[in-house]
């Protein structure tokens, strides 16, 4: 999954799509319940905001944060709610 955003905010989108659709097929086989659908949250908001739609960003990260707080990821939703507030303090 981090691959996937890596290529997102380096502006390899085409590279970041592949990469998602990897990463829900594991999720999907493996992973149904788990902080895995807050991983593919979290690529979906990097692509968004790679693609200009901020907003949908913004969702998708805070989806993202919900999710991995739901499954006790606290670091990955603090990675996310710091992403968050950057982007409110209009730094992403």
């Amino acid at each position: 999954m981090p691959a996937a955003i890596a290529c997102a905010d380096g502006g390899d989108l085409a590279r970041a799509e592949e990469y998602l659709a990897r990463s829900e097929q594991v999720a999907g086989a493996f992973f149904p319940q788990s902080g895995w659908q807050a991983g593919l949250d979290e690529i979906r908001a990097h692509i968004a905001v790679a693609n200009g739609d901020v907003e949908a960003g913004r969702r998708l990260l805070a989806a993202a944060r919900d999710g991995f707080e739901r499954f006790g990821q606290h670091l990955d939703a603090r990675r996310c709610r710091d992403r968050l507030e950057a982007a409110s303090a209009g730094k992403v």
